[in-house]
């Protein structure tokens, strides 16, 4: 990760709901280099969008330790 710091400019997530994946190391090293760019999140077609977004949302917060 140290190696490409300098280089990330933009962060593409998907599966966020995997809990196996280390999200909360990944979240924790780009706090640590100060990352102020976007996350995208791939996120599935839903028929209730509104509802989908809140929860990809506290997932987001969650693996930050912000809610």
């Amino acid at each position: 990760f140290a190696l490409l710091a300098d280089k990330i400019h933009f962060v593409h997530m998907r599966d966020l709901f995997v809990e196996e994946y280390p999200w909360r190391k990944l979240l924790a090293l780009l706090n640590g280099i100060g990352y102020t760019g976007y996350c995208c999140a791939e996120i599935p077609a839903s028929a209730d969008p509104v509802r989908v977004m809140k929860y990809y949302r506290a997932l987001f917060l969650a693996y930050q330790d912000r809610l």
